[in-house]
């Protein structure tokens, strides 16, 4: 059995909670501290704590250091006395703690707190670092609840439900979750120093270029500069010489070309001059005119003797009909007034008829009018709709607005802001539902090709920009970038333009609401249901617009329906919707013939009363000369003119059979000569096709042949001069030498003039001299950084894979050692318990076999007792692993039977003795069975309040 040294030596308590004045001895390794509720038995156990850095609050002693100060006192002090086995001594005063460390820590109701430590008899302040020292030195680490177990700890691990839960106390009081923060920070550290190594050599390298430049400046200026110059001019003369020699060759060649293209054209020709004119016969039409001509004169002359007797016939007829009739002179008296009457009221009717045809001409001339513009209108719709369907093309006009706004955004990107452009805005928009691209374009039409800026030098940039291409577009100053809050939006039930719109930026979203309240514009599809919604003047409702573009709106106690000037597109319109507008208004235009139609009745009117005029005339002309000569006919003339009439029919029918024939006989031949003209005609169209087909291909060639020899004269012309150019250069710069390329030649130039303003402007060489050995030194610091940094680095690598592999030493070792000494302890008293990890998760299940029973249950089956007694095992379990000097307990057998309480102090007991600690146990139960040479016995007495 080791050696158990003693730490903690004893406890001085002064005004800290119930202890007006207390002192606590500690002599042997384990120390039992009992008494009843109320005798101070956990002050002890706070004031350990308090003193090694745990804090008030997570021992559930209040929210601060005054609520462990006895009341009507200002200031609680703590003085513990460690023994320093280990000689250590202090850094900042550079003297021997002694033998003991005498740490004094108050607590002020006012203030700070104060911590000393006696050194060479005086309390000296003790510094944070110093402290931190002294606990790490001794390993007192009891911030790590399994070295410091309150009672409120001790419920936490009788209580625990779940198994998380069990695994966070794990997690922390085996440093497991110190290692991962660790991990975590150092991590944050190396990329930290890999950015500013990263960065430092970034720098130096930028230095390095500095001073190969410098270098090269001091090289060059050394150089005879003049002569290199004179040799570049030169080099540059034989290029263009080089070049001419090329141009020279590529004339020739191209006069060659124009030779042996000359040649074909000629070959061309004459193929084109051999060839056969097309043989085709033409048929004479000399015989068959003949016979039409026959026909016509035979047809013209039965024609006009078969009117002659239908004329006598008819004539007969009548005068047969009216002797049968028996007429008289009054009958014809009564008909001639008829008529008379007849003219004239046909005559006064076509003046009153002439007289409103006079009036309508006006009206005509306006309704022609309108009709020309309804036919332009048509027309440039059906152009607008043919390019749609052909080219899948928008309005001509938003087409050439989307122009300029790509033109302008190609220039944005190219130029430098110093924040962020915005625009056009209609670029950032989205329709959600497309049926309300005419409200949405209307109601934000002065807004969509508005361009954003934040601040007043972009917005400077932005219109010089705007003005050099020519284009006017509003640009919108903003002073904020974080979207408006607290909207005043209408009812639920009502849809806005805020609500269809998807918005890529919140900036435009404020711009919208500040310059048209789009979340207080509704939508509604029926235009007289936007009347009554509007008409009720619904809260938080600007106005309506519907389907069309149409805005509703309240003006004072009146309704507004208009819209806005059209601009003669729609932004967010596609090629469907654009189609079916331009469909509709093509079916709107319809041309108006009314007045035009009622012109034309009233002339049909006045020509119907005309033939009036003209057949009652007619029929006057007749009547008169019968009522001048009338005479009674005899009845023995009656017979004759009835025979003389059936000899005429006869004569007028055989003369219709005739005059068929002949008809038939003319169409017959006109057929006949029309088939054979045809035939002549398509024989002439395709010798003269052929003919000015043969002449257009002639002349073609022949122009293409002027066209090749004015192309020759004029390249002629210009080889001869490069060949004088070339002789009179190469004369100037006599002998050929070897010279760099013209891209090698170009690039040293530019270089050489640089270097000459350059080493101008540098001036003196001296100085150069000193800021190249300013820059060495600036490079050798930049370089000694580096490696400070990579040292650091290396550390902190070195720091993470410390801390990693302890890490996997605790969950792959530890752990295991962990579930190997639960089963040992927990079968030392009859059970059988296990642990069950799970770090992938996070999870800790403790489950224990009791009163051998053959089902292994978890901590939440147990009994208060055996949960005590686990817990006790729980600790012991991972005490083996994670030492430290000194092990604080309070409260942890108050739910325990006598038998496991007995078993738990064994095994506690036997722990110490193995392990060296000092254990201090705090319990309000009777200790009198507690007899043993390493354990002593401080009861208190309650304390009066």
């Amino acid at each position: 059995m080791k050696e158990t040294k003693i730490l903690i030596k004893s406890v001085k308590l002064k005004n800290f909670m119930c202890h007006k004045n207390f002192k606590i001895d500690f002599s042997k390794p384990i120390t039992c501290i009992c008494g009843v509720n109320g005798s101070g038995k956990s002050a002890v156990m706070i004031a350990l704590g308090i003193l090694f850095g745990k804090t008030a609050a997570s021992m559930e002693r209040g929210n601060s250091y005054r609520s462990l100060i006895r009341s009507e006192t200002q200031m609680a002090v703590i003085e513990v006395t460690l023994n320093n086995y280990l000689n250590l001594k202090s850094s900042f005063y550079q003297v021997p703690y002694g033998d003991e460390i005498t740490i004094i820590k108050q607590l002020h109701f006012k203030g700070t707190t104060d911590i000393k430590v006696i050194i060479e008899g005086k309390a000296k302040r003790l510094k944070k670092y110093e402290m931190d020292n002294i606990m790490f030195e001794y390993g007192l680490n009891l911030a790590n609840p399994l070295n410091f177990l309150t009672q409120e700890e001790s419920k936490k691990i009788l209580n625990v439900k779940k198994t998380s839960d069990l695994y966070d106390f794990f997690y922390v009081g085996t440093e497991f979750k110190k290692l991962d923060e660790d991990i975590r920070i150092c991590g944050i550290e190396t990329k930290e120093m890999i950015s500013k190594i990263t960065e430092t050599k970034n720098k130096q390298v930028i230095l390095s270029k500095q001073l190969e430049v410098l270098n090269k400046n001091i090289d060059f200026m050394n150089q005879d500069y003049e002569s290199l110059l004179e040799q570049v001019h030169k080099e540059e003369q034989w290029h263009l010489i080089f070049e001419m020699e090329n141009e020279k060759k590529e004339l020739e060649t191209k006069l060659d070309r124009y030779q042996a293209e000359e040649n074909i054209l000629i070959n061309k020709i004459d193929k084109i001059s051999k060839e056969q004119t097309p043989q085709q016969k033409l048929s004479d039409l000399t015989e068959i005119n003949n016979k039409i001509d026959k026909v016509e004169v035979d047809y013209e002359k039965l024609t006009k003797d078969y009117k002659d007797i239908v004329n006598q016939y008819e004539e007969k007829k009548i005068q047969l009909e009216k002797v049968r009739q028996r007429s008289n002179k009054k009958q014809l008296e009564e008909e001639f007034d008829e008529l008379t009457f007849n003219i004239n009221e046909a005559k006064n009717k076509i003046k009153d008829l002439e007289k409103q045809n006079d009036d309508l001409n006006e009206m005509v001339y306006e309704e022609n009018l309108n009709n020309q513009n309804v036919s332009k209108a048509s027309d440039v719709i059906r152009r607008e709709l043919h390019l749609i369907a052909n080219n899948n093309s928008n309005n001509p006009a938003l087409d050439k607005v989307l122009k300029s706004f790509n033109l302008i955004n190609e220039e944005i990107k190219r130029m430098s802001f110093k924040d962020e452009v915005i625009g056009p805005i209609v670029d950032y928009i989205e329709l959600k539902e497309q049926k309300w691209y005419k409200a949405i374009s209307g109601c934000l039409s002065k807004s969509l090709n508005n361009y954003i800026v934040f601040n007043i030098d972009d917005r400077e940039k932005l219109n010089q920009l705007f003005k050099e291409k020519k284009l006017q577009f509003p640009i919108l100053l903003l002073q904020s970038k974080n979207k408006f809050k607290n909207l005043r939006e209408p009812s639920s039930q009502y849809k806005t333009v805020y609500s269809v719109l998807k918005i890529n930026k919140d900036s435009i979203v404020n711009a919208l609401i500040t310059y048209h309240n789009i979340e207080q514009i509704i939508l509604i599809e029926d235009r007289q249901e936007a009347y009554k919604v509007i008409e009720s003047q619904p809260t938080n409702v600007d106005c309506a617009f519907i389907l069309t573009g149409d805005r509703i709106k309240m003006i004072g106690k009146y309704l507004s329906d208009n819209r806005d000037r059209e601009m003669g597109f729609y932004y967010f319109e596609d090629s469907k919707s654009r189609e079916k507008d331009l469909k509709n208004q093509l079916s709107n235009l319809k041309t108006k013939n009314e007045y035009t139609n009622l012109r034309k009745e009233l002339e049909n009117e006045i020509r119907n009363y005309r033939n009036v005029v003209r057949n009652c005339e007619n029929e006057l002309k007749r009547v008169t000369p019968e009522l001048d000569s009338f005479k009674i006919v005899r009845d023995e003339d009656l017979d004759m003119m009835e025979r003389k009439m059936q000899i005429i029919n006869k004569q007028k029918t055989n003369m219709k059979s005739k005059k068929e024939i002949l008809h038939q006989n003319l169409i017959d031949l006109k057929n006949e000569k029309s088939k054979i003209q045809s035939q002549n005609d398509q024989i002439n169209d395709q010798i003269s096709n052929y003919f000015k087909v043969k002449n257009q291909m002639i002349n073609d060639v022949r122009v293409e042949m002027r066209m090749i020899e004015e192309n020759k004269r004029i390249d002629q012309i210009a080889l001869e001069a490069k060949k004088t150019q070339i002789k009179i250069k190469s004369k100037e710069l006599g002998e050929r030498t070897n010279f760099r390329s013209k891209d090698k030649l170009m690039e040293d130039k530019i270089f050489l003039k640089q270097k000459i303003m350059e080493v101008k402007e540098l001036g003196n060489k001296d100085l150069m001299i000193q800021n190249k050995e300013k820059l060495t030194e600036e490079i050798l610091l930049l370089t000694d950084n580096i490696n400070s940094f990579d040292n650091l680095l290396n550390v902190t690598l070195n720091t993470i894979n410390m801390r990693e592999e302890k890490r996997n030493e605790i969950i792959n070792v530890k752990t295991k050692e962990a579930i190997r000494e639960f089963n040992i302890q927990t079968n030392k008293s009859g059970y059988d318990g296990s642990l069950e990890f799970d770090h992938v998760n996070k999870l800790l299940d403790l489950k224990m076999r009791v009163h051998n029973s053959s089902i292994l249950g978890n901590k939440n089956t147990l009994s208060g007792g055996e949960k005590s007694f686990a817990s006790v095992c729980f600790l012991l379990s991972l005490w083996k692993s994670f030492v430290c000097p000194v092990k604080v307990l309070d409260e942890f057998d108050v739910f325990m039977d006598p038998l496991n309480r007995k078993n738990a102090i064994k095994a506690l007991f036997d722990f110490v003795k193995q392990e060296n600690i000092q254990l201090i146990l705090i319990t309000p139960l009777n200790l009198s069975d507690l007899v043993d040479e390493m354990c002593e016995i401080k009861k208190l007495e309650k304390i009066e309040r």
